[in-house]
């Protein structure tokens, strides 16, 4: 390899071995014969085509789809073309593979077995018609780092295919290749016509596809800032955040909020409590790094106000609609950084009114307006969030 394809995958963590035992060359009909070669570099003939193939049948992983489609934009900002195509019917994505590279159509083929349980093969043919593969581990916790193994893979690969350089991968043995299809048997000889009564149907389990799970749960601690009024015109404090993410695809939220008492205003606000209920779908989503939500909801506010020219005192029921913004960035593991700017909207608008005193009626200049809430007004988030 070259020193920049080095420099490009060393920091991806892979360790690719070379399997001990020889290649495998698959024949250039789709026959499923298998012949030993000593050969274990791509090295394309002249003025051969740099295109490189991926073969996906339909009802492929649509997260394996997410990352073929990333390396396919990383390569192409390399100057290798890698295209998705699919077999015809009928046809195993191996013979589809083997076709493209023996019509000299492309410098090599990938295709993706996932038949195995708790592994993903993935398989290459080269233009000398040398398969190779690679064994990624599947477990259910870890589904997006195997992801993102294959895609690195894959890249990794179609660079070697196009410059020519030795296949950092295991070469494939016969049993690792789809088998031929054996020819059917010669049917029996016709017998005498028996009367038989029908056979209660056959019950055939097929395990249920799941590439993601139902839904993730997130707890968070974050900081809170919202404003009031003119008089108080943002108030800090603190937020828990309980977050559960439906097929990856809608967000559904719960949380519990507390803000610091104003010193400014009178009357002056000492306390404000609310609890909060938000929902909305997934706008953006790369590569499970960065994921970008639109929640909309309502809340309910307890608001405890301390008069400053008497001891008056007393609580405030509030009723909100919100609109945030959410964009959230994996740290690591399961530990995201989320920020949420976004704007509430007081729906049972009141006042903090000053009567004079001994007068028959609080209306016009004995009245004084001494704290007005804004009907709409800003808010923001930002904290730390766990997903499990």
């Amino acid at each position: 390899m070259t020193r920049r394809t080095r420099r490009r995958l060393a920091p991806l963590g892979l360790t690719l071995a070379l399997s001990s035992a020889g290649p495998v060359v698959l024949a250039a009909e789709p026959t499923g014969d298998v012949v030993i070669a000593d050969a274990v570099t791509t090295n394309p003939a002249p003025n051969s085509p740099t295109a490189v193939y991926v073969v996906a049948p339909a009802g492929t992983d649509p997260g394996l789809l997410e990352v073929l489609a990333a390396a396919r934009a990383n390569l192409q900002a390399q100057g290798v073309e890698l295209q998705q195509v699919e077999p015809a019917p009928g046809q195993t994505a191996a013979n589809r593979a083997r076709a493209l590279v023996s019509g000299g159509l492309a410098r090599g083929a990938f295709w993706l077995d996932e038949r195995s349980p708790g592994e993903i093969r993935v398989f290459m043919l080269d233009a000398q018609g040398t398969a190779y593969v690679r064994r990624v581990p599947v477990e259910p916790a870890s589904i997006e780092a195997s992801r993102e193994a294959v895609w690195h893979i894959v890249e990794a690969g179609s660079l070697a295919l196009a410059t020519g350089e030795p296949v950092s991968m295991e070469q494939a043995k016969t049993e690792d290749l789809e088998p031929s299809p054996k020819p059917e048997p010669e049917p029996p000889p016709p017998a005498e016509p028996v009367v038989h009564e029908p056979p209660p149907p056959e019950l055939v389990y097929v395990e249920p596809s799941r590439p993601y799970p139902p839904f993730r749960i997130g707890c968070g601690l974050a900081y809170l800032g919202s404003g009031l009024a003119r008089e108080i015109p943002w108030s800090s404090g603190a937020v828990l955040d309980v977050k559960m993410h439906a097929k990856r695809a809608y967000v559904l939220s719960a949380s519990y909020g507390l803000l610091l008492p104003g010193r400014r205003g009178e009357p002056v606000v000492t306390w404000r409590h609310r609890a909060e209920l938000r929902a909305g779908p997934r706008l953006l989503y790369t590569r499970n790094r960065v994921e970008l939500h639109v929640l909309a909801g309502g809340a309910m506010e307890a608001l405890r106000w301390q008069a400053t020219s008497s001891d008056d005192a007393g609580w405030r029921a509030t009723a909100l609609a919100t609109i945030d913004g959410s964009v959230a960035v994996r740290i690591k593991a399961n530990l995201w950084l989320v920020i949420e700017p976004g704007a509430e909207v007081l729906l049972n608008r009141f006042a903090f009114v000053e009567c004079e005193a001994g007068a028959p009626s609080c209306e016009g200049a004995t009245r004084r307006v001494v704290l007005d809430p804004w009907r709409v007004r800003p808010r923001a988030r930002a904290g730390l969030t766990v997903q499990f």
